[in-house]
Order: structure tokens, then C-alpha cells, then sequence
């Protein structure tokens, strides 16, 4: 299969075959630079320390390792937190994880807990509208009893009906 690709000085040009040709269908860019993203380097050496902006502050962080108080670029607190952890020396790195596993479990237990607490009140709710609307109240009443909302008692009395 063949197709006419454009490029972008837009001359046209003959229809490629082959791995080009492939890569084009496929991924559907006609420049190398589409497909690759773009890199900078970056002589640190060469930087005064004079943070002037904030990519300024990234080299200066990348250079230093240190973070002055009045630097606000994006994401360089998260970096320089992430460096620290990095920093620490095997057996204090294990001890950090181990703790960090514990909060994200401690984490997990809770929100289980929040859930299965959301769901039993939910189906109490749902058993109270439920006999309410069986002892004969109506549905605007049975609603403000419950605080479930007007559509959800009408689902239950639908039930009931079946």
C-alpha cells in the first residue's frame, strides 16, 4: 500500500514504501520530529547560581541540591523531597518505605471502613423507607424522614408494587 505524503514545506513528494512509508501509516507523522521529543542540554557548570526565573531555579536545585526559601517553580519542592528520600542510606531507606507502606495501608482502612459504614446507612435508610412506605406514608413524608432524595423512594415504592 502507498500513500502521498505532504511534507511540510509543502512540495509534494512521491508516495513512500518501506519502514518510512510503515512508520507514517502507522503513527501518523511525516517529520522525525514528531515522533521524538525534543532535548536540551543543559552546562550547569556554566550557570552563575543566580536564580533569575524559574528554570533558573531548576538548575540551580539540579546543581546545588538545595532549594532556597524564595524559589516558586513548579514541582521543585516534590523533587527536592523525592532527592532526600533518595539520599538516605540503605537501612534508613528500608525503615521509610516500611513506614510509607504502613501509612498507605493505615490509608486504605480507612477509606474501607468510610465505605462499608456509607453503604450500611444507606441500606438502613432504604429499609426505613421501606417500611414506612408499607405503614402507609407517602412518599414526600417517607423522604424527609430518611433524607433520601424523592426519586429513590419512588424506586423503592416501585419495588414494593412488583
Amino acid at each position: 500500500m502507498c500513500i502521498t505524503v505532504q511534507p511540510l514545506c509543502g512540495h509534494p513528494q512521491q508516495p513512500r514504501t518501506g519502514t518510512i512509508g510503515k512508520a507514517e501509516r502507522t503513527f501518523k507523522k511525516t517529520s522525525v520530529s514528531d515522533l521524538y521529543p525534543e532535548y536540551y542540554v543543559i552546562k550547569t557548570n556554566r550557570f552563575n547560581e543566580v536564580a533569575k526565573d524559574t528554570l533558573d531555579e531548576w538548575i540551580y536545585f539540579l546543581k546545588t541540591a538545595e532549594i532556597k526559601d524564595e524559589f516558586t517553580a513548579k514541582g521543585l519542592k516534590s523533587a527536592s523531597q523525592k532527592l532526600d528520600i533518595l539520599k538516605l542510606d540503605p537501612a534508613d531507606r528500608k525503615e521509610y518505605d516500611r513506614y510509607m507502606e504502613g501509612q498507605r495501608s493505615d490509608a486504605s482502612f480507612v477509606e474501607t471502613v468510610k465505605l462499608e459504614i456509607t453503604s450500611a446507612v444507606k441500606s438502613r435508610e432504604e429499609e426505613i423507607a421501606e417500611n414506612a412506605l408499607q405503614k402507609g406514608l407517602t412518599i414526600e413524608v417517607v423522604s424527609e424522614i430518611t433524607g433520601l432524595s424523592i426519586a429513590e423512594v419512588q424506586k423503592i415504592a416501585s419495588n414494593l408494587e412488583n
